[in-house]
């Protein structure tokens, strides 16, 4: 027996919200990502493009996972986004500054690789803060 298909419908067609027990669920599984301004943006995605689904918030979750890739999520505070943790775990190698709070990932990966550059350039890239501190003190 043939399993009947479920219709796919575009997200005004399907009526598709965030409810009470979706943003339950979507805040457990990610804690750090801003609900209501990526579903802005996935929204805008969906009737921009065209996209139809079966499942709408199968569909979200998945934009979440792959927001990059289908137009950006947003974090809770620029902090919480995973791009920042990479470039804080390479500026702390450096000795380099932390990120202001309004400071965007991509302002602050262009400051890190500026300082990370002149560091190189002084032949220091390759020493930690204190290392750094101890040539400069002598």
């Amino acid at each position: 027996m043939a399993r009947a298909r479920a219709q796919r419908r575009d997200i005004k067609a399907a009526g598709f919200e965030l409810t009470g027990e979706s943003r339950r669920e979507l805040s457990e599984k990610f804690p750090r990502v801003d609900l209501d301004k990526t579903f802005e943006l996935f929204t805008d995605n969906a009737l921009a493009k065209g996209w139809l689904y079966a499942d709408w918030l199968a569909a979200f979750r998945n934009y979440i996972r792959n927001g990059a890739k289908y137009g950006g999520v947003e974090y809770r505070g620029a902090m919480h986004d995973p791009t920042f943790e990479r470039l804080i775990e390479k500026a702390k190698a450096i000795g380099f500054r932390m990120p202001d709070p309004r400071e965007s990932s991509g302002a602050y990966r262009t400051a890190l690789e500026k300082y990370d550059a002149s560091s190189a350039k002084r032949g220091m890239s390759h020493l930690g803060l204190g290392d750094v501190l101890k040539r400069v003190e002598k």
